[in-house]
């Protein structure tokens, strides 16, 4: 049972890069991959319709006080008035906006009718200038990566401008929390706000980009190493160990839970109640909370709405088998930490 392939080709590494600013092409993109012998990672799962990647939001309120935003999850009756949805309808139409990634009569599920209100009288949902920069950012390393596998020139500042400008008119048309499960899955590999963060490398570890001309074996050092010869990956939307078989040279996979999280993954802790936890399912991705080492980056904590800690601070290592999630030492107790957050839930569950 072989893994499977992406196979990238100049085309497929240009829409990548586009996808930051463009983000109606990226069905196109995930369209183009390759399932071998039945085993496949979960890309499969994102060529499901886009919109639906943002059709359930958690039923947490929303904590995003940060520099980041309003990104964080709404309340389960959070409500957008029928009389704003009608005016919202108004304006796509008169303006010629797509409702592909947003549909003014689903707007209950992404904004508030404050939200929407302020939509109405300019014309532009809010976005964090923290935020609009991340994406930019994102934005010009896809377009640096795709020119050098391409053996291109580096692109023009022309070139860098105008992705730019394409960045800034998203919020013409589009909210915050219908953009970030899009950014994350395809965008987070590579934008130096959030690449680093400790979420960022486990998730991309779990949701692995095989790279051209990387054999079976290689591709098993994309993933969450546990152990000698043994990783942790999500396929076809569920959780598997993953092994190399030297004598049959087939990567042997053996299915696992959410609940084996803890003995699988160092430091790791569920926030999001496991029963709920699905982080290999791609539309889940803002129900899918969790802590490494005691804490949560400040990114993760906006957008999951719980509480972040200082020990969130990580250092990404890199050895001959493995980029592995690994995490320095802070002073706070990392089991106060959790406790708060826990309370925060359950208090939260009981409203």
């Amino acid at each position: 049972m072989k893994l499977p392939q992406v196979k990238w080709t100049q085309r497929n590494c240009i829409m990548c890069a586009l996808v930051i600013i463009a983000i109606l092409l990226s069905m196109y993109l995930f369209r183009h991959y390759t399932v071998i012998e039945g085993f496949s990672f979960d890309t499969s799962a994102i060529t499901s319709s886009a919109s639906s990647l943002t059709s359930s939001l958690p039923s947490l309120p929303s904590m995003s006080s940060s520099d980041w935003g309003p990104i964080g999850p709404l309340p389960a009756d959070n409500v957008v008035l029928p009389e704003t949805i009608t005016k919202l309808k108004q304006i796509y139409t008169d303006n010629k906006l797509s409702a592909f990634m947003f549909n003014p009569d689903n707007a209950s599920k992404y904004v508030t009718e404050a939200e929407a209100q302020d939509f109405i009288k300019n014309l532009k949902w809010t976005w964090s200038d923290k935020l609009l920069t991340c994406v930019k950012e994102g934005g010009k390393q896809n377009l640096i990566d795709a020119a050098s596998k391409a053996g291109q020139p580096a692109p023009t500042d022309e070139a860098i401008a105008k992705m730019n400008t394409d960045v800034d008119n998203i919020p013409k048309s589009m909210p915050m929390r219908t953009y970030l499960p899009l950014f994350l899955m395809m965008g987070s590999a590579t934008a130096p706000c959030i690449k680093d963060l400790k979420e960022t490398i486990f998730y991309n570890q779990l949701h692995p980009r095989p790279q051209q001309g990387q054999t079976e074996r290689e591709s098993l050092d994309n993933t969450y190493k546990v152990d000698d010869n043994k990783y942790l990956v999500c396929a076809s939307g569920q959780p598997i160990i993953a092994s190399w078989n030297s004598t049959t040279s087939k990567v042997e996979p053996t299915p696992t839970t959410y609940s084996e999280f803890p003995t699988l993954v160092k430091g790791f802790e569920f926030i999001t109640p496991v029963a709920d936890f699905a982080i290999c399912d791609p539309q889940k991705i803002q129900k899918s909370a969790y802590s490494l080492d005691g804490g949560v980056s400040p990114f993760y904590s906006a957008y999951w709405g719980v509480p972040a800690s200082s020990s969130s601070s990580i250092s990404s290592t890199t050895d001959s088998t493995s980029a592995s999630v690994s995490s320095s030492s802070s002073s706070d107790d990392p089991t106060t930490v959790l406790k708060q957050i826990k309370t925060q839930l359950n208090n939260i569950t009981s409203i």
